[in-house]
């Protein structure tokens, strides 16, 4: 009976080193989609609403790059006559990854340039950082840098509607869970169940003396 319990001492021991160690770091693929539901209007012109899927394989502490996060993909301008100025706006959307929604929002300027023929004015989007935490999985940052694009031209006409392409900068990041650790009095004991059940099978099989 002692050495069946000293057996069962040593045995969970063991178990418990090996689920501390690191497990090897391996690849896995989510699901993502980018829904932002309403037209979001930037003085003359209206960025229209957008939504748009696809999977990214991930690998732990591995950035990936990829066109996900929107930056104002369909533009259309209302007012080519409109007055020289900067306008704002905020586009409102949420990512859904891995199964987790978290939602976020995208700031747009827009300047316009004074009257003319050729005046043609900028649409700047802000940075974006989104953290989704998928628990036992981990924390998966996506992040993409602010810039700037095409967003208004007096030559266009009224209606007239701008295509974006999406951006491929766009980086996901997967960062696993922390190992857990054992603290200093967990490995103490540890280390006295072991030195003591290494004891005790020394003794019973060391030869009896006369």
């Amino acid at each position: 009976m002692s050495r069946l319990r000293v057996g069962v001492i040593f045995g969970i021991s063991v178990l418990t080193l090996l689920t501390l160690s690191p497990t090897a770091a391996h690849a896995v693929t989510f699901n993502w989609t980018v829904d932002c539901p309403t037209d979001t209007v930037v003085g003359p012109i209206t960025v229209k609403a957008i939504t748009f899927s696809g999977t990214v394989n991930a690998q732990p502490n591995v950035p990936v790059t990829l066109a996900l996060l929107p930056s104002a993909n369909l533009i259309i301008q209302n007012n080519n006559a409109a007055a020289q100025g900067t306008f704002t706006g905020t586009v409102s959307c949420t990512l859904t990854f891995g199964g987790v929604a978290v939602p976020f929002t995208q700031s747009l300027s827009l300047d316009v340039p004074p009257a003319g023929p050729t005046g043609f004015g900028n649409l700047t989007f802000g940075a974006l950082s989104v953290i989704v935490n998928l628990g036992p999985q981990g924390v998966v940052t996506v992040s993409a840098p602010g810039g700037q694009h095409l967003g208004f031209d007096r030559t266009f006409p009224n209606g007239f509607i701008l295509a974006v392409p999406f951006l491929a900068n766009t980086t996901v990041l997967l960062t696993p869970p922390p190992i857990p650790t054992l603290s200093t009095w967990a490995w103490m004991v540890m280390l006295a169940l072991l030195l003591g059940s290494a004891l005790v099978l020394l003794r019973r099989r060391a030869p009896n003396r006369a």
